[in-house]
């Protein structure tokens, strides 16, 4: 059975061939099985998102119960006290 890596650590092993071979980054995905374009990509998260987002955690550790209820879409409002 063969092994099976993670999106993260086939990137580590192209990194570590084109380092220590000198093979382009393409042909090491290649060998690697993984496609360019998974190898480039890096997850951005957009600064707006980044308020939602520490609202909701907040919420959550607070009223778990309320998260679904007040959090919803792109608006995130506290329940009147």
């Amino acid at each position: 059975m063969p092994k099976v890596l993670t999106t993260e650590q086939h990137r580590e092993s192209v990194e570590v061939m084109c380092e220590t071979t000198g093979l382009s980054q393409r042909c090491a995905c290649r060998l690697a099985d993984l496609s360019l374009s998974t190898c480039r990509y890096s997850a951005q998260r957009p600064a707006a998102d980044a308020q939602l987002s520490l609202c909701i955690t907040e919420m959550a550790l607070e009223q778990p119960y309320m998260v679904d209820r007040f959090c919803h879409g792109r608006t995130c409002q506290r329940p009147p006290d």
